[in-house]
């Protein structure tokens, strides 16, 4: 990909994201413009070079403690664009390392769950990075359901913050989905 110009250095690295469609992207810097060169994972040189960035004034300090701040919570979150399979041992550290996510209970043998599994992967793309998807096989993992009260499947419940605070049961059109999770983005 050959590099080119943004200017603008009030976009925000998730909207620069956005903006290429890609999860991360190396970035050049030069006073006042961002070159962008090739997708890849942040990196140590990275973070290096936006410390290094607007050193003159207090607004450059404000936005480069943003952008620092974008950065390490897009490493943190490692931007998925897939739903994360998610057992009864690592749950709860899954569910605390995200701020907003979407868990689908479902089992193979389900025909509405194969009806809800695609939307729940189109969703994780589409809001990779905003959203995380998670997805519990209640076959092979009973705690957890157990714990959420999940009597039927497809079950799915948003978590915000490390706590449910909205429940799906059975299958529903995307658009219904979006609607459950979008007021606590």
């Amino acid at each position: 990909m050959a590099p080119f110009l943004v200017s603008d250095w009030m976009l925000s690295m998730v909207e620069l994201v956005s903006v290429l469609g890609y999860k991360y992207c190396e970035v050049l810097t030069i006073p006042q413009h961002i070159y962008v060169m090739s997708p890849i994972t942040i990196n140590e040189q990275m973070v290096k070079t936006m410390s290094n960035m607007f050193e003159d004034n207090e607004i450059d300090r404000i936005k480069k403690a943003k952008i620092l701040a974008m950065l390490e919570q897009a490493q943190r979150e490692k931007l998925t664009s897939k739903p994360i399979a998610l057992t009864d041992s690592n749950f709860d550290s899954e569910i605390a390392k995200r701020k907003l996510i979407v868990v689908d209970f479902w089992a193979p043998w389900c025909g509405p769950c194969r009806m809800v599994g695609p939307i729940i992967e189109e969703l994780a793309s589409e809001y990779a990075g905003q959203v995380a998807f998670g997805k519990v096989n209640v076959d092979e993992n009973m705690t957890v359901p157990g714990r959420f009260g999940v009597r039927g499947i497809p079950t799915l419940i948003v978590f915000k913050e490390g706590k449910a605070v909205d429940t799906i049961v059975g299958a529903c059109p995307k658009s219904h989905l979006e609607s459950k999770f979008r007021p606590y983005m």
